[in-house]
């Protein structure tokens, strides 16, 4: 093996929403740049691992838990919307943080 990377990265398009949604999340998520690098890699190589969502045909949901390294400072979960468009470009149309579950604090610790 001579080390070459021959894995395919694909072009990643923000929408104008995608881009106001990060630039908030700047706002309150100081290492919001650590998240998006690993969700964004793992979205421009293998889009295929995200699902589908539920409904649709083309729209997938990317979360940053599947990025998240045990034992290390939790991060804030952010999930990315986006869908491959027929070019195999990626079309990155919405980004938030994920809903906390309204049941979680319900939930015995124990």
């Amino acid at each position: 093996m001579d080390g070459s990377d021959t894995r395919s990265y694909r072009t990643l398009v923000e929408s104008e929403l995608y881009t106001r949604q990060v630039a908030e999340l700047e706002k309150e998520i100081a290492r919001l740049d650590d998240i998006l690098r690993g969700l964004l890699w793992g979205i421009a190589l293998a889009p295929e691992i995200f699902p589908v969502v539920a409904g649709f045909s083309k729209l997938r949901l990317a979360k940053s838990r599947e990025f998240q390294v045990p034992f290390a400072m939790p991060l804030p979960v952010i999930q990315i919307w986006f869908s491959v468009s027929e070019s195999g470009s990626i079309e990155l149309l919405a980004i938030e943080r994920e809903p906390e579950d309204p049941f979680s604090a319900y939930v015995s610790a124990h």
